[in-house]
């Protein structure tokens, strides 16, 4: 289990949202407010930080329970519907 954690936390999170990786660090429309301009920082090293509602994490596990889910439905979303069931 520690190593499907650990897994889940290396997930880059432009990957959840589908979006191309672009550059160092990528911007886009916050999915976590209504947002009509990027203010959604994904930074390289797995963080994220939104300057117009505050929302902050270090990695894809925090990202997804941002959207309301527990440790446990993120860490199952990420290793099931991100990156396949052969992970698990």
């Amino acid at each position: 289990m520690k190593e499907q954690i650990e897994y889940a936390r290396q997930i880059p999170i432009h990957s959840i949202l589908a979006i191309p990786k672009r550059g160092r660090n990528v911007s886009v429309r916050c999915v976590f407010h209504q947002d009509r301009t990027p203010s959604l920082v994904l930074y390289a090293d797995g963080g994220y930080n939104c300057f117009g509602c505050g929302a902050n994490g270090q990695n894809a596990i925090d990202f997804v329970m941002g959207m309301g889910y527990t440790f446990y439905e993120a860490l199952q979303y990420l290793l099931l519907e991100v990156k396949g069931p052969n992970v698990v």
